[in-house]
């Protein structure tokens, strides 16, 4: 089999899934499935580390401890993983956007290695790829991984998984470097400020937006910006760049 020449990495919340108005959509759904206490906690303490993104950005530091207060949070009801993934699984918040599914399957189809890299967790992660039937078309997820007890209930996390804004370029370059990709051959997908170094270089990094003003915000990070709400500009865009470097 021919070796590959490049690779994509994607976010997931915001660029996979729909946007919607406020957090992200796999939280969002598992927050909303926990007990009345824990949830009102986990959107207080989104609204909190939002507005500091605002303010002045999340430092490293920030993500890393909004991910440990929320990790207090669901351990501290006897959350379970298991609930969260069906949560996922039965939500209709967790669809993909449309087109994401070609996408794949065309980049499958060439033989381009696929990663997910998310501030997020990766069950969750895996359970939206099941929702969507992507979980084939997926070579590696970069996203936190939980330690839980025997009944499945979340207690812990593994601190070397954790995946932050400020660390995406790393996990991107570790999944080039696992194919033997040039680092210049790795082409990224996201939709928000937290993307900026997802991927390796500006320029092969392309952003979702919903309207102007995003698209405003995002277009320093980013080497092309398009305001779409279905996946056909991206697929393009990466068919676009995969051409003009095999040329």
């Amino acid at each position: 089999m021919k070796k590959p020449q490049h690779c994509v990495v994607f976010d997931l919340d915001g660029t996979l899934t729909r946007k919607r108005p406020k957090g992200a959509p796999l939280f969002n759904i598992v927050d909303d499935v926990m007990p009345e206490v824990a949830k009102k906690a986990m959107y207080a303490m989104r609204e909190k580390y939002e507005e500091i993104e605002k303010t002045r950005g999340l430092t490293a530091n920030d993500s890393i401890n909004w991910f440990l207060e929320g990790l207090v949070v669901m351990s501290g009801v006897g959350f379970t993983v298991k609930e969260a993934e069906h949560a996922i699984l039965n939500s209709s918040s967790a669809d993909a956007r449309e087109g994401v599914k070609k996408c794949f399957q065309h980049l499958k189809s060439l033989s381009i290695p696929i990663a997910v890299v998310s501030f997020g967790v990766a069950p969750f992660i895996r359970a939206f790829l099941k929702r969507n039937d992507l979980t084939s078309l997926v070579d590696r997820i970069y996203g936190v991984e939980f330690i839980t007890d025997h009944n499945d209930r979340i207690v812990d996390h593994h601190g070397h998984t954790i995946v932050h804004p400020e660390n995406k370029d790393f996990w991107s370059r570790q999944f080039a470097d696992e194919w033997g990709i040039a680092h210049d051959k790795i082409l990224a997908v996201g939709d928000s400020t937290g993307d900026r170094r997802l991927g390796h270089h500006k320029h092969l990094r392309i952003g979702v937006a919903h309207d102007e003003q995003e698209k405003a915000h995002l277009q320093p990070h980013m080497g092309h910006v398009v305001i779409t709400y279905d996946f056909t500009p991206v697929h393009n865009w990466l068919l676009t760049h995969i051409n003009q470097q095999e040329e």
